[in-house]
């Protein structure tokens, strides 16, 4: 059997052979799964971060005690005929994000989420920035809205970390 170089080696061709197909195969593999392995620990990757600039501190409220969760008011919502179900699905019971606001996501595809915000003192929903394609955090205790927060994914998509403030509340 013919022998070829290999990294500065002789090896039998078959040997070669099989050297390219395993690494190709390792290769290929590894990027679908880096490609499809888009769920993370969105608060766990946020608070490993060495980010100084913005925290949740800096933007701190009270988290209120509400006894009753206003009625979803969808009057002003231009998507609400739309959205209605996935709105009401999505919005949970529980105060969690900028002191008496719940906010809620759905999935639209791939990396792809969408959401509102309900006051849950008055009713009314509120867009957010945007769709969120690498993940999001916040916190009930302050107005800091941190999105696209997956390092990995802003890269293979192209995008950057936004930042925002829920003023008035």
């Amino acid at each position: 059997m013919k022998k070829k170089t290999f990294l500065n080696k002789e090896v039998p061709t078959l040997t070669g052979l099989a050297i390219i197909v395993a690494w190709t195969i390792i290769t290929i593999g590894g990027a679908l799964v880096y490609q499809y392995s888009t769920e993370i620990d969105v608060q766990a990757e946020y608070t490993t971060d060495k980010m100084t600039r913005f925290r949740f501190e800096d933007y701190a409220v009270k988290k209120r005690e509400v006894s009753q969760i206003a009625e979803i008011d969808f009057s002003g919502v231009k998507d609400a005929g739309i959205f209605r179900k996935k709105i009401e699905e999505s919005l949970g019971r529980e105060i969690n994000f900028a002191g008496h606001y719940i906010l809620g996501l759905w999935s639209c595809g791939g990396n792809c989420q969408m959401g509102k915000v309900l006051d849950a003192l008055t009713g009314e929903l509120y867009d957010l920035p945007g769709i969120i394609s690498c993940g999001l955090a916040y916190r009930a205790d302050s107005k800091l809205l941190i999105v696209d927060i997956d390092k990995r994914c802003n890269r293979r998509l192209d995008l950057s970390t936004r930042y925002f403030v829920w003023e008035n509340s």
